[in-house]
């Protein structure tokens, strides 16, 4: 049962979890694994970092101008193509889900290391968080051209797939998601087309992979084919004795994209 007490603690745990964040970040408002010993901040863990902020803000107190920084960070970091420079390194790749299995290692047209798809899509969702952001021009603009990026991308991610990749519903998943938070943010009839367009493509891929044929698990691909069957799409199904399934846990991008 939730009491008072609970939240109290709740909320002690998140100021100290906060304040202990914020030794993390660099003079330019970025965050990174190791703070100020890294040579620069991280985009993944500056977008991670002000998603988490933005949440507990409705709880705790978070410095305004900590959050201004990092969005500032984050739209330098946009490539004029609408997609994200992955700057700086993420030590337990695990932390990133789906966006680690879909880095890319192109150049930036800023120089710099170009980021992927996902790697665009997370951080979108991240500002999309920011409040007001209709009233916002600067941060807009960069929401408005990284969604068209987004869109470009993986508007026919499954045009020509019969069979889905777990990684390509991973990325669908992305794109349903940022469309949903657009929608809901009203940015305009392109996010319901995109909304639309990926809950068909999405529920192509479930229908084809069979969800509602059978005891459906997660969305993942498996350790090895001795831990269950995979249908395309990456849907882990049972396949195998119950201690062997068990072996088989999600991975955090299973959990992501499930």
């Amino acid at each position: 049962r939730w009491t008072a007490e609970m939240r109290q603690r709740a909320l002690r745990n998140m100021q100290t979890g906060y304040q202990r964040e914020l030794t993390f970040r660099h003079k330019d408002g970025s965050f990174s694994a190791f703070g100020k010993r890294d040579a620069t901040g991280s985009t993944w863990l500056t977008a991670f970092v002000l998603k988490v902020f933005l949440r507990a803000k409705s709880f705790i107190f978070v410095d305004t101008t900590v959050i201004g920084d990092m969005v500032t960070w984050l739209r330098a970091a946009q490539d004029p193509d609408g997609s994200f420079k992955k700057i700086g390194m993420v030590h337990h790749q695990e932390m990133m889900g789906g966006v680690a299995a879909s880095s890319a290692s192109m150049k930036s047209e800023n120089g710099g290391t170009k980021g992927s798809a996902s790697l665009c899509a997370f951080v979108l969702g991240a500002l999309l968080e920011v409040p007001n952001l209709a009233s916002d021009a600067a941060t807009l603009a960069v929401v408005e051209k990284a969604s068209a990026y987004i869109d470009q991308e993986l508007y026919t991610l499954y045009t020509y797939s019969m069979s889905p990749t777990a990684k390509e519903v991973y990325m669908l998943a992305q794109r349903a998601y940022v469309a949903a938070r657009r929608v809901e943010k009203g940015l305009g009839e392109q996010a319901q087309t995109a909304l639309a367009a990926s809950r068909k493509s999405l529920a192509a891929a479930a229908q084809h992979s069979g969800v509602g044929s059978s005891a459906l698990k997660f969305w993942g691909a498996p350790a090895s084919s001795a831990q269950g069957k995979v249908a395309a799409g990456g849907l882990v199904q049972p396949g195998a004795p119950r201690m062997m399934m068990f072996r088989r846990r999600p991975s955090t991008s299973d959990v992501e994209t499930t």
